[in-house]
């Protein structure tokens, strides 16, 4: 004869049962709660770290560094580059455009890396998403092969705007080592206590690849109106420098 179960054991049995399932789902929804924390802590972690490089010159420099080593040995996985001077580095924004004038981005796309070296007077162009050389070649063709300037000469006034006697006659004069490139003066700025570098681009982006190097060689600000008190000048770029 089967034995009947009481009815209050029943009852407690279920009721145990509920217990388990109620602290394993809060055990479950404190995993959860803890897993979103822990992820929310690390993008505010990452989020500081980038507003920390943002807020500190040296460390912006230190950063682009770091992004220009690693794209250099990139690049060298695919090609050899030449030796004994860093690269003045370039993002290419108007490719249509640079093709109309020069063959030698009739390939590039936007996002496009340009890399040129000024002593080798070499020129590469790399594309990053698909890993690739695009085209490589001397910084001087045309579309008949006869040598000549692969880009129009980009006018540059240099003006000091920093608390460092001199340093605008020595940025000029590394400027002038640069092929494509002229200083047409040289002068202080209307105040010395400006906080990093300024490139003023007057041009009409036709020369955006020449820009953007000067703007990565010295880890510029571009802006396209003149600070405030600052002469108007002639030049097609000014680059102000700071502290």
């Amino acid at each position: 004869m089967a034995t009947a179960t009481p009815i209050a054991e029943t009852v407690k049995s279920k009721k145990a049962s509920s217990k388990n399932w109620l602290v394993i789902t809060l055990a479950v929804l404190f995993l959860i709660a803890a897993a979103g924390f822990a992820w929310s802590y690390i993008n505010y972690i990452k989020a500081q770290k980038q507003l920390a490089v943002l807020a500190d010159p040296k460390a912006q420099q230190d950063a682009a560094k770091k992004e220009l080593q690693a794209l250099v040995d990139r690049v060298k996985k695919l090609v050899v580059l030449p030796e004994g001077e860093d690269p003045t580095i370039a993002t290419i924004t108007d490719a249509a455009g640079l093709a109309k004038e020069q063959p030698f981005y009739k390939d590039a796309h936007n996002g496009d890396k340009l890399l040129v070296y000024m002593q080798a007077k070499k020129a590469f162009i790399y594309d990053p998403s698909r890993n690739i050389l695009v085209n490589v070649g001397p910084i001087y063709m045309d579309n008949s092969g006869q040598q000549t300037a692969a880009q129009s000469t980009l006018n540059v006034e240099v003006r000091n705007g920093s608390s460092k006697a001199g340093e605008g006659t020595t940025v000029s004069d590394e400027i002038k080592k640069l092929t494509g490139f002229t200083v047409v003066s040289v002068a202080n700025a209307v105040k010395n206590d400006y906080q990093g570098n300024i490139l003023v681009d007057q041009t009409d982006g036709s020369k955006s690849a020449m820009v953007n190097a000067l703007k990565t060689k010295y880890n510029a600000t571009v802006v396209s109106v003149l600070p405030a008190g600052e002469k108007a000048t002639s030049a097609e770029v000014l680059l102000i420098v700071g502290n």
